[in-house]
């Protein structure tokens, strides 16, 4: 009689537990109906920013950047990459322009730029997503003259 006292009980604060909280997924499991809810999450991350560590003066380098929507709903994006001096000066800005992006999907934006100018510069990439939403991600890079030669490598020690 406990037992089964018990186990009506253990049903009871189960299904108490069900009404409470709300199933994750739909679908039918031993004939009972279930409903899906997903709460919806406004988010998106630079998933890279890839750029040469140092140049020479007047050398064409390559810089380029994702931008993921890493949450569960549908927003555009727009997306910049911009230059700075190291004293953040602004240099050039390159513009991607506007696109949707679904959950799970990706943005990719590159460029090619000369610097004219020898020592530290910048990067920054930025995005404006859902319209007042942003993210940056910096980086920076050294130009080194472009008559600079690297010292020879030491010379090996005999052993």
């Amino acid at each position: 009689m406990e037992r089964k006292i018990f186990r009506l009980l253990i049903i009871l604060v189960l299904i108490a537990l069900g009404i409470h909280m709300k199933p994750r997924f739909t679908g039918f499991i031993t004939g009972i109906p279930l409903n899906l809810s997903v709460s919806e999450k406004l988010a998106g991350e630079f998933r890279s920013l890839r750029y040469p560590g140092s140049v020479y003066q007047f050398q064409y380098m390559e810089i380029s950047t994702d931008f993921m929507n890493t949450g569960s709903v549908t927003f555009y994006v727009d997306l910049d990459l911009t230059i700075l001096y190291q004293n953040l000066t602004e240099i050039q800005t390159f513009y991607g322009g506007t696109r949707k992006l679904y959950p799970g999907q990706r943005k990719g934006l590159s460029m090619v730029y000369m610097p004219t100018e020898e020592g530290y510069f910048w990067i920054r990439a930025h995005a404006v997503y859902n319209g007042s939403r942003h993210a940056e991600v910096w980086g920076m890079f050294y130009v080194f003259p472009y008559w600079y030669q690297p010292p020879p490598p030491p010379a090996p020690v005999p052993i």
